[in-house]
């Protein structure tokens, strides 16, 4: 641990990938895929919805474990490369627009 300045950040990062695909991603798409055909619809399309939300939150988590590790690593918020300089309002839009069937209302920041 001492050879790893930001370990809990490393953490982080690993974690939110990782534990979105295993709790979410692999079970619901193991049991769609050894049971597809005595599922009711309703059951495919509840598997279908934890696939389609651990995805959504491997991929909110990771963006915002880069976010820490780009502040950990660059102290002066104008050091950042200004793709890893995320705000809480992009990563909202990010998710509406990717679940366009929701009616999600959007924070505005002045």
């Amino acid at each position: 641990a001492a050879a790893i300045p930001n370990f809990g950040i490393f953490i982080s990062l690993v974690g939110a990938s990782a534990s979105a695909a295993l709790a979410f991603v692999l079970p619901a798409a193991f049991h769609l895929k050894l049971r597809w055909r005595q599922l009711s619809f309703l059951s495919r399309l509840r598997d279908l919805l934890c696939i389609v939300i651990g995805v959504l939150g491997g991929v909110v988590g990771t963006l915002f474990a880069l976010r820490d590790a780009a502040e950990a690593m660059f102290p002066d918020a104008s050091a950042a490369p200004a793709a890893l300089k995320t705000d809480a309002n992009l990563t909202l839009a990010v998710m509406a627009a990717a679940v366009p069937s929701t009616n999600v209302s959007l924070p505005v920041s002045g």
